[in-house]
Formats: C-alpha cells, sequence, structure tokens
C-alpha cells in the first residue's frame, strides 16, 4: 500500500479499498496548508540543480508514485 501526501486523497481511497472501510472513513479536510503566497517558484535552472542534489529522493519518490498510480488503476478496473 503506497501513500503519497500530494495524492493524499487517492490514497486514502486505495485505504479504503483495501480495508473494506466505506470512504466516509477516510474523510479528512485540509489542516495547516502552505498558503500560495509563501511559496516560492524555482526557474528551471534552480530546479535542475535541486533534482540533481536529490537524485536518489526523486529515484525512490518517482517509484512509489508510479506505484501509487498503478494502484489506482488496478482498483478502477
Amino acid at each position: 500500500m503506497v501513500l503519497i501526501s500530494e495524492d493524499f486523497d487517492k490514497s486514502m481511497v486505495l485505504l479504503a479499498n483495501k480495508l473494506c472501510w466505506p470512504l466516509d472513513h477516510v474523510k479528512s479536510f485540509k489542516l495547516n496548508a502552505r498558503k500560495n503566497s509563501t511559496k516560492i517558484t524555482l526557474n528551471e535552472q534552480e530546479r535542475d540543480i535541486l533534482q540533481s542534489w536529490q537524485e536518489g529522493d526523486m529515484l525512490l519518490y518517482n517509484h512509489f508514485q508510479n506505484k501509487l498510480e498503478r494502484e489506482v488503476i488496478i482498483c478502477s478496473d
């Protein structure tokens, strides 16, 4: 079971499905979310530098992001 915070809603639906719970058992609401006004936009060069520094993290994240997407597809069939 893969849970990813950026895809929290999808993750919770999959969790409910795996546990045979009704969806109302996994309801949530946004709390302590960062405001858009405090977010920083990186330019392409900054993103490339950051990605090279975090190459291992990105490989791990992308693996589990892909796994989550596969689980969503399987669940929807």
